[in-house]
């Protein structure tokens, strides 16, 4: 299955989406800034053991060249291709890009976006699941918290590893390597007030939660 996430990074939701919040942590080393009217309707299909990506532009005019990102775990991205004026298809409005070799499990996309002033911005975030596994519901409560939160797993038996804490701008704070139970309890008293991500591990598929602190 494919989509996108929304602020709660619900990953089993089947239909695309805008993450604006995905900015805190899809970036490890800078800023990201909202993206234009000028790329719009990026999606990600399942082609057999491929990943389709399509996107639209309103023009090509500004545009030196698109580059794909892909990620595993949606905290550290690779480039995986470059569209520039040189590709045949550049100027047109619609665009693809064919990932031959995706990775098993979840696969994130954006899509770098720069002109040629050198202004940089990105698309939202999409994701596919080229293995079909069915993906652990986690929840995260209170959320905000004042210093201790529950994670909640949907009932399922194959273990579920809370990983590691990671801050706003990507930057890893914590390590735990742990197996989760279906109510864990978590001390996070010691952060200060802000937007934290937690990264869970589900075999060899990652799902990054927010975790917000007052």
């Amino acid at each position: 299955s494919a989509g996108g996430l929304d602020n709660d990074w619900k990953i089993l939701r089947t239909t695309g989406g805008t993450v604006s919040s995905w900015a805190y942590s899809g970036y490890v080393t800078g800023i990201l800034i909202e993206l234009p009217v000028e790329l719009f309707d990026f999606n990600v299909i399942k082609q057999g053991t491929a990943a389709q990506l399509d996107w639209k532009t309103a023009t090509t005019d500004q545009i030196n060249y698109f580059e794909i990102e892909r990620s595993q775990n949606g905290l550290e991205w690779h480039s995986i291709g470059l569209m520039s004026h040189q590709d045949r298809e550049f100027a047109s409005a619609e665009h693809e890009f064919i990932d031959q070799n995706p990775l098993s499990g979840m696969n994130y996309y954006r899509i770098k976006h720069v002109d040629f002033n050198g202004q940089v911005q990105y698309s939202d975030i999409q994701w596919i699941n080229m293995n079909n596994k069915q993906i652990a519901n986690i929840v995260l409560y209170p959320n905000p918290n004042n210093g201790y939160v529950y994670i909640q797993k949907s009932n399922n038996s194959e273990l579920i590893e809370l990983n590691a804490l990671y801050g706003q701008a990507g930057q890893l704070l914590r390590t735990f390597n742990t197996g989760i139970e279906s109510n864990t309890l978590i001390d996070v008293s010691d952060l200060a007030p802000g937007i934290y991500w937690l990264e869970f591990k589900q075999g060899d598929q990652y799902i990054v939660k927010k975790l917000l602190k007052d």
